[in-house]
């Protein structure tokens, strides 16, 4: 009866074991997912370069500079981004419908989603901003874990 006892409670604490181990081996497949997403967000911005294609995109990248603020047709906020892949990006963010990113600072980590423009020197993101009635675009910037629209 004892050794009994014994195994019954050797079998309920492996069972707690696997089931943490399976709540770890979650937790970790989604940083790996979120790790493969960004990759991949990353190859599709360089096959648009590449392909001289315009196409709805999110991905993230590091501020190399804010640019002057434009003033028209409409003002919008400018900063050049690098990414991994060493491209490099304009974001032109529309500050007369969506919030201005505070102390942008470089080095910055930025994620974005807005529409890929081609050109020459590595392409440009606008509609980073609400719905623009125009085409029905959306986008949005995230600094420092704050969306703006």
């Amino acid at each position: 009866m004892f050794k009994l006892c014994l195994i019954i409670l050797c079998v309920f604490s492996l069972s707690s074991c696997f089931e943490k181990q399976d709540k770890l081996d979650l937790m970790y497949a989604d940083k790996s997912n979120a790790l493969e997403k960004s990759r991949d967000d990353i190859a599709y911005l360089e096959f648009l370069y590449k392909q001289q294609r315009s196409a709805n995109i999110s991905a993230q990248g590091r501020v190399i500079k804010s640019l002057p603020t434009q003033l028209i047709p409409y003002k919008a906020q400018m900063f050049l981004v690098r990414l991994t892949s060493g491209q490099k990006l304009i974001i032109k963010h529309n500050i007369d419908t969506g919030q201005a990113l505070p102390d942008l600072k470089e080095g910055a980590l930025l994620t974005f989603k807005g529409l890929y423009k081609w050109n020459r020197r590595g392409g440009m993101i606008i509609f980073t901003s609400h719905k623009n009635k125009k085409n029905k675009l959306s986008g949005w910037l995230k600094y420092n874990d704050i969306i703006y629209q």
